[in-house]
């Protein structure tokens, strides 16, 4: 994985990709709790790759690989890593059942904890999720938007919006 992230300033992602494959190969093979967590590393590594050489629809199928190891070991802060990484590249056009992907990002993080929703940047997901979501339920709207105001600020949506606008004029965002 070091070795990988060294070789991304260079641009040798043919090398990249076989050194993750070897490691998701040898760490696939281990069922360890410290495994898990090396394969959900390397699943983000792996993608960031492919989303760095806009092989976008690579890039989003290693982040719901990471997605969906993380729920099956019950690891609800990777899995909401995962989305955010996921959702920061993904629009409705270029990724199938993406409405589904922001309801169960959305839900997965729900249930943690304010703290840990602001160290994961959980406002990102929410603001995606209220947008997709609000006009069923404006209880919901309301009751989602006075939990962000609580962890990120009055601002937050503002703070959000900028930051996707950000985002969608630089195609490496996640690197």
């Amino acid at each position: 994985i070091i070795y990988a992230g060294f070789l991304l300033n260079f641009s040798q992602f043919d090398l990249i990709d076989k050194f993750l494959n070897k490691g998701i190969r040898i760490v696939s093979s281990e069922e360890k709790e410290e495994s898990t967590m090396l394969l959900l590393q390397f699943y983000t590594m792996k993608g960031t790759a492919y989303n760095i050489q806009n092989e976008t629809e690579k890039a989003m199928g290693s982040f719901i690989e990471q997605i969906t190891l993380a729920k099956e070991k019950n690891i609800p802060f990777a899995q909401i890593q995962g989305y955010l990484y996921l959702l920061m590249i993904a629009t409705p056009s270029n990724l199938q059942n993406y409405k589904l992907h922001v309801k169960n990002a959305y839900q997965c993080g729900i249930e943690l904890d304010d703290e840990m929703l602001k160290s994961l940047n959980f406002g990102f997901i929410a603001d995606i999720y209220l947008e997709q979501w609000a006009s069923e339920s404006q209880t919901l709207f309301y009751e989602m938007s006075e939990r962000m105001e609580r962890i990120y600020g009055e601002d937050w949506k503002n703070t959000i919006k900028e930051t996707r606008l950000t985002m969608k004029n630089n195609k490496n965002v996640v690197s």
